[in-house]
């Protein structure tokens, strides 16, 4: 992640490691669900997970040379 990005994220933990204070007080079972349920939702079935984002997100950026 780029460094502005670390910056907000270390802010919105309040300075706790990562392992110990997940993203906006969400466990990552909690975030898989949701992505799922929304994949679902828009019709795009059922073979989404939380990795998927990260996967997708990461080869997006690649493409772009970020």
């Amino acid at each position: 992640m780029s460094a502005p990005t670390m910056v907000a994220l270390a802010s919105i933990r309040n300075g706790a490691p990562a392992e110990l204070r997940p993203v906006f007080e969400l466990s990552s079972n909690q975030i898989s669900l949701r992505i799922k349920k929304a994949a679902l939702a828009a019709g795009l079935g059922d073979g989404f997970s939380g990795h998927s984002p990260r996967v997708g997100m990461a080869q997006d950026l690649a493409r772009i040379g970020v």
